[in-house]
């Protein structure tokens, strides 16, 4: 774990020997995610990060967030508002998926619902005009307790 930067850089440097001229470095934002990032694919996964960084960085000195990946947004749980709404910050690539917007806003939607019907899991699939299955389903899912609504 102590190593991905220097291995990081040594991939960096690779690329470079390899066709891409222009001298590339890795902002702080990049730094932090590399070393924080769990890294299931092991070296292998690190190398194509770099490689793909590069190609994408093409024309610029300064490797980005967004030239990572899509998995170093993720966790970037700072990119939400104190109200939970998502917050796109074009500045170090972080969009949420839209799946992951879409089960958030759904959560939130159907913890809502359920408060109001008091934890009635078909009341709520009526009022939705979901299933009641599909209610069932994203209950588990988003492990929301029915207990809490409940009088």
């Amino acid at each position: 774990k102590e190593d991905i930067l220097k291995l990081a850089e040594y991939f960096l440097k690779l690329s470079q020997k390899n066709g891409h001229n222009l001298p590339k470095r890795f902002s702080e934002l990049v730094v932090q995610a590399l070393e924080s990032y769990s890294w299931p694919g092991n070296v292998r996964e690190l190398k194509n990060t770099v490689d793909r960084a590069v190609f994408l960085t093409d024309d610029k000195s300064v490797i980005e967030v967004q030239h990572l990946g899509e998995q170093f947004g993720k966790d970037q749980k700072k990119h939400y508002e104190s109200n939970g709404k998502y917050v796109a910050d074009p500045t170090n690539g972080f969009f949420p998926s839209w799946h992951e917007v879409e089960n958030r806003e759904l959560k939130q939607y159907l913890t809502g619902l359920l408060q109001e019907v008091q934890g009635n899991q078909a009341a709520a699939a009526r009022i939705s005009g979901l299933s009641r299955g599909f209610v069932r389903d994203k209950v588990r899912e988003f492990n929301i307790s029915l207990d809490i609504f409940v009088n």
